[in-house]
Order: C-alpha cells, then structure tokens, then sequence
C-alpha cells in the first residue's frame, strides 16, 4: 500500500520533534524524564507514522522497498513508541523483531526481512545501527517503565555490538556495517 509519507521524512520529524530545543550533539542521548508527557508534535507523528507503516503484528514496513523490513526502521519505531510513552505498540514491536529477527549465535538481530519469500529472513548478518538504535530503545524503555522490557536473552548490548562490530582499521577503531566475526580482524572493547 503506498504511502503518501516518506517513511524517512516521518522518522526525521521524529526524532526533530523529541529532542526539540537540545543540542544536536546530545540530542539523541538524551535521557527522557519518566512520566514526563511527550510534546504533542511528537504524538501526532508517531501516529502518522504508526498508520502509515506499523502492521498490526508489530513489523514496520518499507513501503519505497518492496514492503521489507529493516532492524533500523524497528530500532527506530522503538525509540518513538518508548519516547510517546506507548508501551503497548513497543511491546508488540520489540516482540515482532525479537521473534523474527533474532541470530541464533550472538543477541544481535538480522538486519532485513523480506515478506513472501520460502525464507522471509534469507541473509542473517546484521546491521550495527539497527542493533544500536534497538539496543538505546530498550535501555531508555527499562528507564522509564520500571523494568526490563526482555525477560529473555536480552537485548543487543554495547558489549555485544563492540564485540561484534568493530575493529581496528589503520590502528584506530572504527564500527562496521556489520559483524565481522568471520573475517580476521584486531577486536578491541
């Protein structure tokens, strides 16, 4: 179904729209205070964006690629519930992307899927900014709910990540695209 919203577009007025008035540099850092409201122009893009690109099921859906989903645009749609303080749509898609998307070998996640296909999920490497922003999404939802959102494995963690996805290149360290635990490398942590 397409949409007459850029998922991008969407997410960049999201993110403009919860960290209004902060330093770029600490604007994505920032911690939310519990309990405090989210500003309206924040709501009223997450719910464009939730019936633009959410499924009922909890995967968001690239409308510009062929209906797939990434574990970025998850990480993403987690961030924002968590900011809206929407516990049930978080809930339903960190549930999605942890029963679709975990790696069997690591707490990392598949970077894509693809609907339709004998095998939805074909390519199991991962992508270092999706488990990053997953990752950040399910610190700051332990922070303002309470608890910890994952009774299970629990969530990519910057060790995990560290561990996985980055390397020394020309001596300095640098994070890559994706795990490089079959290539040789210099890890550091």
């Amino acid at each position: 179904m397409p949409s007459p919203f850029s998922r991008r577009a969407l997410m960049v007025a999201l993110a403009t729209a919860s960290t209004a008035g902060a330093p770029l540099a600490g604007a994505l850092a920032a911690m939310p205070v519990p309990g405090a409201p989210p500003p309206a122009p924040l709501l009223e893009g997450w719910q464009r964006f939730r019936r633009a690109f959410l499924r009922p099921e909890g995967r968001v859906v690239d409308t510009g690629n062929q209906g797939v989903s990434h574990s970025e645009g998850q990480g993403w749609a987690l961030y924002c519930a968590e900011r809206c303080d929407d516990r049930v749509h978080f809930d339903r898609i960190w549930n999605w992307t942890r029963q679709v998307l975990s790696r069997p070998q690591d707490r990392l996640l598949a970077w894509r899927y693809m609907p339709g296909g004998i095998n939805p999920v074909p390519d199991r490497n991962n992508a270092a900014d999706g488990d990053l922003f997953i990752a950040a999404s399910l610190l700051l939802a332990g922070q303002r709910w309470g608890r910890r959102p994952i009774p299970m494995r629990g969530p990519p963690s910057r060790g995990t990540c560290c561990a996985c996805c980055c390397a020394r290149w020309r001596g300095a360290p640098c994070c890559c695209p994706r795990s490089m635990a079959s290539r040789r490398r210099t890890m550091w942590s």
